[in-house]
């Protein structure tokens, strides 16, 4: 392919089966026009599955910046939990019936969401800054926990040429 041939560049749940996913994603920015997108996922806390890598959050913010992309958004996809889940009950590995699965883990979810919003708002109330503290250290459990990474990344635009003569913007 040709340098600079694509406008975007999608990628779903590869890059964590390559042994040098920094090669590969060099390869994308070759093939990257100056501000293309290169978007997709890669997994987080999964559970193996014939993979080299798991990626955190910032792992894979590094290694986009390492490559020259600048990442634009870095978001969870499915929890790890669900994730687990589904290797358990469709997965290649060891599976628990469905029906198992969800008499189990639903109510599990259920008992610990209700227990902790419960004890959250009896402790604290709904207005305190001990709440407030709560409230965004959750906010960042998604990533923290999450089982893939979706992410959306640019390829830096050329900069502006200026005419001969003229100053560039910002001088």
């Amino acid at each position: 392919l040709e340098d600079g041939s694509f406008d975007v560049v999608y990628s779903l749940q590869v890059f964590e089966h390559l042994s040098r996913p920094w090669d590969a994603m060099g390869e994308v920015v070759r093939v990257l026009k100056p501000g293309g997108i290169f978007c997709g996922g890669v997994a987080a806390l999964e559970p193996f599955h014939h993979s080299y890598f798991n990626y955190t959050h910032w792992g894979l913010e590094s290694i986009l910046r390492q490559v020259g992309l600048v990442p634009r958004r870095i978001e969870p996809g499915a929890s790890a939990f669900l994730v687990i889940l589904h290797h358990l009950v469709d997965g290649g590995g060891p599976q628990l019936s469905r029906w198992i699965a969800r008499a189990t883990v639903r109510p599990c979810l259920w008992m610990l969401r209700l227990f902790g919003t419960g004890f959250i708002l009896l402790r604290y109330g709904r207005a305190s800054s001990q709440r407030r503290q709560i409230d965004a250290y959750f906010a960042k459990f998604p990533l923290r926990f999450a089982g893939h990474l979706h992410f959306l990344a640019e390829k830096a635009p050329l900069p502006a040429v200026s005419a001969p003569g003229r100053r560039p913007p910002g001088w």
